[in-house]
Parts: C-alpha cells; sequence; structure tokens
C-alpha cells in the first residue's frame, strides 16, 4: 500500500468540489479528500492535508499500482465522477455529499457518500483514512468498529467486504473488487450508522434529482450552455442553504503565488461578491437564490443601522477575528494558514451600489419590492448619501490607512442612482449623487489626465474600469 504520509502536494486545478448546500470537500484527481468542512463551509476542517501534507486530515481511495484517471460530473450535478483504468480492470467512484436530514427531518443522511463499482476486469483497491479535529496538532485516537471507524467527531461507515486495521493513527484497508462489485462508504458528522450497500444508489438518485430539478428553472438556451450550467451549478454550491449566503470560496489560505503571502481565508460572504453572483444567477432564472439572499442582507442592515460589513459568516456573525495556524506549514509551503479574516473590520462603501444594484435587476425582471425591501433599501441609500465622502478601505482590501477610492465613490453614485430610479427623486440623494459626480471629475482627475485608484495616488486600479 503506498505511503499516503509521502504524498507530495496536488496542482489546485486538480481539485473537484463536494457541496451539499451547508459544507463541502474537495476531492483530488488520485481519489483523495484533502479538504473537508462537512458542517459548514466556515468551520473547522475534518480533512486538511490541501493545507499540511504531513499534519493534516485525508481519505483516499484508489486503485493499487499504476492507474489512470478521467473525471466529470454526472450531467446537471455535482455529483463527481472518477474514472480509474488499471492494467488489470476499470474503476468509478462517485462522490456525493447530501444534506444531513430528509426534508421532513425523520431520518439522518449520510453527510459524504462513497461508492465504487467495477466496470470491467478485478482491481485491488487501497483505502487510507485519517481526519484530524480542525487544525489540531496531533492526531486523536480513532476507534474500529463493525463496519465503523470512529473518533475525531467524525464517523466513517462502510459495508461488507471491507476490513480496516489502524497504523500509526491510520485507519487502512485493502480489498479486491471483482466484475459487477461495488462497495460503500459513509461519512457522518453525527452518530449514523453503517449502511447496507444497497441503499447507496438510492441516494445518490436523490442528490441527482435534487441537482437536476434545481437546473430545470434555468432560463438560458444558447452558446455555451453546458459551461454557463456548470458555473451556475458551482455558484449555488457554494451558497449556504440555511441563510441564503455564499461563500466567495471554499478554502482558507491558498496563496496567490507559492511562497506567496497573501493567502486569506475566504469561507465568509463578502456582500460585493455575493451580490455579482447573485445578479448573474437571477439574470439565468434562479430567481429563489437571489431572495434568499435578500432575506440574508437587509437582516444585516436592519441589525447594522442601514450600514454593513464588507464580510460576514454564512450565518450572520460579524465576528470573524483571524489568527494563524502557526504548525501548518500552507500549501506547498506557502503559510501563513489563517482562520477569519480581520477583513470584516474594514469599511468598504462600493457594497451598498452592489446591493442596491440587485435591487433594481431584481425589480426590472419581474420581481416585487416588498414593504421590507423597500425600507431597508431606502435605509441603505440615505446611509450613502450621509457618509460617501468619507475614507474607506478599498475593493482590494489593503491593510493600510483608509483612502477617497474612486471606485467606492462611483459604486455609491450607482447606489443613489439605483434608489431614486426604484423610490423615486428625493432631495438629499439627487443632491450627493450630483456631489460624487463632481468630486470624481474634479478632484479624482489625475494631473496627467487618467483616473486613479484614490484621490492623490499616481496609481490605476483596473476595478474602475
Amino acid at each position: 500500500m503506498t505511503d499516503q504520509t509521502q504524498r507530495s502536494y496536488q496542482a489546485i486545478e486538480d481539485y473537484a468540489l463536494l457541496s451539499n448546500c451547508a459544507g463541502c470537500a474537495l476531492v483530488a484527481r488520485d481519489g483523495s479528500i484533502d479538504w473537508a468542512c462537512l458542517d459548514r463551509f466556515d468551520a473547522e476542517p475534518t480533512f486538511s492535508r490541501l493545507l499540511d501534507r504531513r499534519k493534516g486530515g485525508w481519505f483516499a481511495i484508489r486503485p493499487q499500482g499504476d492507474f489512470e484517471t478521467k473525471r466529470d460530473y454526472l450531467s446537471a450535478t455535482n455529483i463527481l465522477r472518477t474514472t480509474f483504468t488499471t492494467p488489470t480492470g476499470i474503476l468509478t467512484l462517485h462522490d456525493f455529499m447530501l444534506p444531513p436530514h430528509t426534508e421532513d427531518g425523520s431520518e439522518r443522511l449520510p453527510t459524504l457518500v462513497r461508492l465504487l463499482d467495477i466496470v470491467v476486469g478485478e482491481v485491488e483497491v487501497a483505502a487510507s483514512y485519517r481526519p484530524l479535529a480542525g487544525f489540531a496538532e496531533a492526531f486523536g485516537p480513532l476507534a474500529l468498529g463493525e463496519g465503523l471507524v470512529e473518533g475525531e467527531d467524525v464517523r466513517l461507515a462502510f459495508g461488507s467486504g471491507v476490513r480496516f486495521e489502524l497504523r500509526h493513527d491510520v485507519a487502512e484497508a485493502v480489498f479486491r473488487l471483482g466484475e459487477g462489485d461495488q462497495r460503500v462508504f459513509c461519512l457522518s458528522s453525527g452518530d449514523a450508522g453503517a449502511l447496507p450497500d444497497h441503499d447507496a444508489r438510492a441516494l445518490m438518485e436523490r442528490a441527482r434529482i435534487a441537482w437536476s430539478d434545481w437546473t430545470q428553472t434555468a432560463s438560458y438556451s444558447g452558446p455555451i450552455e453546458d459551461e454557463l450550467l456548470r458555473s451556475a451549478l458551482t455558484l449555488k454550491a457554494l451558497t449556504y442553504r440555511p441563510t441564503g449566503a455564499m461563500v466567495a470560496a471554499a478554502t482558507t489560505s491558498l496563496p496567490e503565488e507559492i511562497g506567496g503571502i497573501r493567502n486569506w481565508d475566504y469561507r465568509f460572504c463578502w456582500i460585493r461578491d455575493a451580490c455579482l453572483s447573485f445578479y448573474v444567477l437571477k439574470k439565468f432564472g434562479m430567481v429563489k437564490e437571489a431572495e434568499a439572499f435578500f432575506g440574508f442582507v437587509l437582516d444585516l442592515a436592519e441589525r447594522e443601522g442601514g450600514g454593513l460589513k464588507p464580510l460576514y459568516a454564512i450565518a450572520g456573525e460579524a465576528d470573524l477575528s483571524e489568527r494563524e495556524i502557526g504548525h501548518f506549514e500552507g500549501w506547498r509551503e506557502s503559510g501563513p494558514v489563517r482562520h477569519g479574516n480581520d477583513a470584516a473590520e474594514q469599511h468598504q462603501s462600493d457594497a451598498y451600489g452592489q446591493v442596491l444594484d440587485l435591487v433594481h435587476l431584481h425589480h426590472r425582471l419581474g420581481g416585487t419590492v416588498d414593504e421590507r425591501v423597500r425600507e431597508q433599501a431606502i435605509k441603505l441609500a440615505d446611509f450613502v448619501a450621509a457618509n460617501w465622502h468619507e475614507k474607506d478601505a478599498g475593493l482590494w482590501e489593503p491593510r493600510k490607512p483608509e483612502e477617497h477610492y474612486l471606485h467606492a465613490a462611483i459604486m455609491n453614485w450607482v447606489a443613489l442612482d439605483r434608489a431614486i430610479s426604484l423610490f423615486g427623486e428625493r432631495e438629499n440623494w439627487c443632491r450627493e449623487r450630483d456631489r460624487i459626480v463632481e468630486r470624481v471629475n474634479g478632484d479624482g482627475i489625475h494631473a496627467d489626465g487618467f483616473y486613479p485608484q484614490y484621490i492623490g495616488s499616481d496609481d490605476v486600479d483596473a476595478a474602475l474600469l
């Protein structure tokens, strides 16, 4: 059996995303789950080898010996199919996630299911399982039971034909599959027990129907339709079902460049980014998602008295205090690894323009702007009118003193312009909208005739395009 502790870092593009619109997992091309937050996108992980190949946890399933890999998602779903071709046979691995309970709450479901099937021939398979409790500095003990491996607040259940043994805090199994055989592995962060093999097909069909039914609401037909649908499925996969918030990414601490330090925790909802994403989904016909996000933002606006922080946790929590995980080396030694994001304490005033522009689009496409939406949108516009001239942290979140960013000013103009279009002219909105134009086209213009990043700067800014 291959020693998984010696495995090198995998390329980022070699990972595929799994989701149940609450938590997520990343699966590498070689069949290893190297990142998973099973309960919430922004929770501490169960598997984290993505960020430290020796100290992080994993759950690997792969053929013994040499193999070639081909991967795709089942049509109109986020069910991942990996096909392993070996000298002795062909093996498929289906990976998918499920909500933790049935819709009526009557049945506990496994969070993540891995289904192995032989297509032709026979293949010897190796499974290696080592979870880690969050970012702990050491692995906790695992306990083997009948069809179970328990420990680290997660349970692995598996059907007949598989026998795990413990070796140095790792649960390992080697088994042979012949034609017509299948094996099932179910992960749960709760107390779900083992599932019989034949139930896995029904679970996968349940997941398939849920994803494919959602795609039926798409209103687009034309060029690159399949690619656009795949993008929509990815955005849906990053949306937290209980609140309607969308995370900016499924991961933390992946660097912009190997060895770089711009590696932040992006598993939170940036108001700006989410608005842009839901803008796209709404035009694509996914109405419910945009409306759920309205509810999330309106709750925040009520709580904040008309203002908004740039980002929130996916259930609306505002305290995202940042800490470094010093004992993790980071992907390809690109530390530090971070949990939380102090950008939540910044003020980024362009977000108000994004929110009001999304409300405006919603209305233009036939959506209803009810009294609650109207009331909070007006509060946002009033806040902009009173505060647009203040300095802010800007779009790019540099950790340096605030400035008069032109992108922020322009998006504040958008906020007031859309409010006027939606709710009619009000003296303070019209006056401040015109003042923004005067500021941008006056003090905002550089001596050399271009718009700089902020007033007094010599730098250009792609956001202004």
